[in-house]
């Protein structure tokens, strides 16, 4: 059978030819396997502008195997799926074999195991499960992408908006009729996705842990992802978010948060009283050093105490979003906000409307926790006349935030014994379409912080086998005065370095030898008796 190969390069990729590789690069290296791939009677590199020149350059022409780069100035998901439907027709092909041009370690044997699983059983669309991401490609029925394009077509008239590609844009356009579909699946014998290993050259993190795996490359899949997964410089790349302290007030008591007792002992102050504010200055600086580290992250701006109290909040969400791959994330009680506000931040938001992730620019969450206001007083530390204007002031912020920043704004209800009771009502009212927050909201597990509060969760969610905190992994938190603790976990204590004296990097650097503990299964007292470790957030 034909096997056509289409490797993707039409989103921004920044090391897409760095020759990191013992002189080579990924795009390079991807180039080798398809040309390598049995059968193949074509490769098309799907490429935008950006890209185009560097990939026809590493463009060699195997005898018997036409190759050409494909390009335009962008690829909305449709006109992906359009692109290989065409290059199927031209080239006479029986599949197609689809992978990403970043990814540097696509495997022979697995490929062939794709490609004999989608010939037995006559598939239409077969995908390795299981394995890190950049192993595999997917492979397509050529009349099968045809489909697929007329479903993305339809579903870019119905929402009237295009979708970008991304990684899994095949199957998530199967999936929204995926019983029409013949779908086979090669199974890992163990399952790695709790990792998220993204082999991966379009970000930072992704370049970095790929370097770390080239020294082993040449292993089977498995033997990789086994590497891979005790790795520090794999397991640990550089923060995807970060959780920053820019104001140190907020006006609650919440039941199941630290931050109060913490401020009182640290400051001898509570929130309510406490002055502590970091400067718009520094935090500009800071996110620079961010954004040249880390290069595509999440900051959020609600480590401890209420963001929306910082009289220059509006510059601290314009810092952020000057940087294109970096985005916001607020967390609210709700009680602050005004619409001069909204609209302020929602003039910036529009200012700066790209971003390199495919990440809303910014994304609000709203804690209510309840769905009355006795239950919302309960849970914020309010009596009951004030426990009912501030219930109803939180409820009218998320219909006020939706309406300056449609799609991003999420109610969240926080479990605990405390509030079990009202979880189902606040789930079907919050999860309705028609609700103010358009159907979104997010329910949270309660978190003791390693003892600091009670034991009150409901249920015991923890995963059968411990893994490496994904905190440690992933997060940085950053206190108003630059200090980094280990994790949040840590409240206002642990520090172990300051982002205002010294570079990003060498903080990080320092929470490595925790990450080795645990990829090692050894455990500070603190960490043994945490169970936020599996809890991910960016």
């Amino acid at each position: 059978m034909k096997t056509l190969v289409i490797l993707y390069a039409g989103n921004p990729a920044a090391h897409l030819f760095d020759t990191c590789f013992d002189g080579k690069s990924a795009c390079e290296l991807s180039l080798a396997w398809a040309q390598a791939v049995p059968n193949v009677c074509a490769i098309h590199v799907v490429s935008n502008h950006e890209n185009a020149a560097g990939c026809s350059a590493l463009l060699k022409q195997p005898e018997n195997t036409p190759c050409e780069v494909i390009e335009a100035g962008s690829w909305p998901e449709n006109s992906l799926l359009h692109a290989i439907a065409d290059s199927c027709k031209k080239t006479e092909a029986d599949f197609v074999l689809f992978a990403w041009a970043d990814c540097p370690f696509l495997n022979m044997d697995l490929t062939r195991q794709v490609i004999e699983t989608h010939i037995k059983y006559k598939a239409e669309y077969t995908y390795a499960e299981g394995y890190p991401y950049g192993f595999a490609p997917e492979a397509l029925d050529a009349g099968t992408a045809e489909i697929l394009a007329r479903i993305a077509d339809n579903q870019k008239n119905s929402s009237n908006k295009e979708r970008n590609v991304a990684r899994d844009s095949l199957f998530a356009v199967i999936k929204t009729d995926i019983n029409s579909f013949e779908v086979e699946t090669v199974l890992a014998d163990s399952d790695w996705r709790l990792y998220r290993f993204q082999f991966e050259c379009s970000t930072r993190g992704g370049m970095l842990a790929c370097r770390a795996l080239w020294p082993v490359t040449g292993k089977s899949a498995a033997e990789l992802s086994a590497e891979a997964s005790a790795c520090p410089d794999i397991v640990q790349t550089v923060p995807s978010f970060y959780t920053i302290q820019i104001e140190g007030s907020c006006a609650g008591s919440c039941v199941y948060c630290p931050y109060p007792s913490a401020c009182m002992k640290k400051y001898g102050k509570n929130p309510r009283e406490t002055d502590i504010r970091m400067p718009v200055d520094k935090f500009g600086k800071l996110v620079n050093d961010i954004s040249v580290f880390s290069e595509q992250a999440v900051v959020a701006l609600s480590a401890w105490g209420e963001p929306l109290l910082h009289p220059q909040f509006t510059e601290f969400v314009e810092r952020v979003l000057e940087k294109p791959g970096l985005s916001v994330l607020v967390e609210t009680t709700g009680t602050e906000i005004t619409e001069e506000q909204c609209r302020n931040v929602c003039s910036i938001v529009k200012k700066y409307p790209g971003r390199t992730t495919g990440i809303p620019q910014i994304i609000w969450i709203v804690s209510l926790d309840a769905v009355d206001a006795a239950g919302y007083g309960k849970m914020h530390g309010y009596d009951t006349s004030a426990a009912g204007k501030n219930f109803a002031a939180a409820q009218n912020t998320v219909s006020l935030l939706e309406n300056f920043f449609p799609g991003t704004v999420y109610p969240q209800f926080l479990r605990t014994n405390k509030n079990e009771d009202q979880l189902e009502k606040f789930f079907r009212f919050w999860n309705e379409k028609q609700s103010p927050s358009d159907g979104k909201c997010i329910i949270q597990k309660y978190d003791n912080f390693a003892g600091l509060l009670p034991s009150d969760k409901p249920a015991d969610l923890s995963p059968l086998v411990r893994t490496p905190c994904w905190h440690i992994r992933r997060d940085m938190t950053i206190l108003a005065d630059g200090t980094v603790p280990y994790c949040r976990e840590w409240v206002l204590d642990g520090g172990i370095g300051n982002v205002f004296n010294e570079s990003i990097e060498s903080v990080w650097k320092k929470i490595r030898p925790l990450v080795n503990d645990h990829i090692n299964g050894n455990y500070s007292d603190k960490c043994r008796v945490c169970d936020e470790y599996y809890t991910f957030n960016f």
